[in-house]
């Protein structure tokens, strides 16, 4: 199972913080209508296959809270024949240009767990906000 090796990271935008996979029952009603947002359009995942990894422990429930969860992602380390990759599955919630930020965090976790490589996929739109990124097959990706 999956175990993250970076603390939670704190800023005036709030705290990022990795959810126990033992707890995901405890916020998953309240992650669930943000990360429902990304899937608003086809994509090759679901959110129930997303839901469902989350709860086996192969992949991280991640949150931003500010008196509130404003935010919310999942992570996957995924082993290809080439390389490790951090695979950020899905990633949604509100006031984007204040917690986008830590995705500097779940990069310093990615590299301690290996990964060459961390993915962004989703929407056009994250381009904008990610612009160290590139975009290979309708994904960003940026070396570790």
């Amino acid at each position: 199972m999956p175990r993250p090796t970076a603390p939670s990271r704190t800023s005036r935008s709030g705290d990022l913080l990795c959810v126990d996979p033992s707890r995901v029952d405890e916020v998953w009603p309240q992650v669930e209508p943000l990360l429902a947002r990304a899937y608003r359009r086809f994509a090759d995942d679901t959110l129930a296959a997303i839901e469902a990894d989350v709860r086996a422990g192969e992949s991280l429930l991640w949150i931003v809270w500010r008196d509130a969860i404003v935010a919310a992602a999942t992570t996957k380390v995924m082993l290809t024949p080439t390389r490790k990759v951090l695979r950020v599955e899905c990633c949604a919630g509100r006031g984007v240009t204040d917690w986008i930020g830590f995705i500097r965090a779940l990069e310093e976790y990615g590299r301690r767990e290996g990964c060459a490589v961390c993915r962004v996929e989703g929407r056009r739109g994250w381009r904008a906000l990610l612009k160290d990124y590139r975009e290979p097959w309708i994904v960003l990706e940026k070396v570790l």
